[in-house]
């Protein structure tokens, strides 16, 4: 190999590593900031769930209610799952809802098979149009993490890691409101 197509190999092999970490990056956010979101109310939408059936907003009312938007390509969102099923097993009851929006880019066949194999609780559904993304303000990384009160007031949002202990307050302030 000559010295010309070695120096090409190399450099075309980091172009692709900074173009792959890039893409990461835009698709999952592991700063745990809050979401300035311009979206302060529980905005009206439907979602498909992965059972096909649609469920709209009004289904959320009189309840407080967690939104969480995620991706099974982002290693934040995988990572705490198993928080975010605990914390549906914690709270599930008549007054509390947990709604997982799946994002448009993710394929259903895997997302219903890792729906099977982790056995995810709560509302799955693929936002596979990107509206509801755009009624929660264009919700374009992962994880966001919403949380309404009853009256569908926005509590609190996290863009990356959710902060689990201050989320499970927040939800047991929200619940005896």
């Amino acid at each position: 190999m000559t010295y010309f197509n070695k120096k090409l190999l190399c450099t075309l092999l980091l172009f692709t590593l900074l173009l792959a970490s890039s893409l990461m990056i835009a698709g999952c956010d592991n700063a745990s900031t809050k979401h300035q979101d311009k979206i302060k109310n529980l905005p009206s939408f439907t979602l498909i769930q992965l059972n096909s059936r649609p469920i709209q907003s009004t289904a959320f009312q009189d309840r407080v209610t967690l939104v969480h938007f995620w991706s099974i390509s982002c290693a934040i969102c995988l990572q705490e799952m198993p928080q975010m099923i605990d914390l549906h097993h914690r709270f599930a009851n008549d007054t509390f809802s947990f709604l997982g929006v799946v994002m448009s880019y993710d394929p259903p066949m895997n997302v219903l098979d890792y729906q099977a194999r982790f056995q995810l609780p709560f509302i799955l559904g693929m936002d596979s149009d990107k509206s509801v993304a755009k009624a929660f303000g264009n919700v374009q990384l992962t994880p966001t993490t919403l949380l309404y009160d009853r009256e569908g007031k926005l509590i609190q949002s996290y863009v990356g890691a959710a902060n689990f202990p201050e989320l499970e307050k927040l939800i047991t302030q929200a619940l005896k409101k």
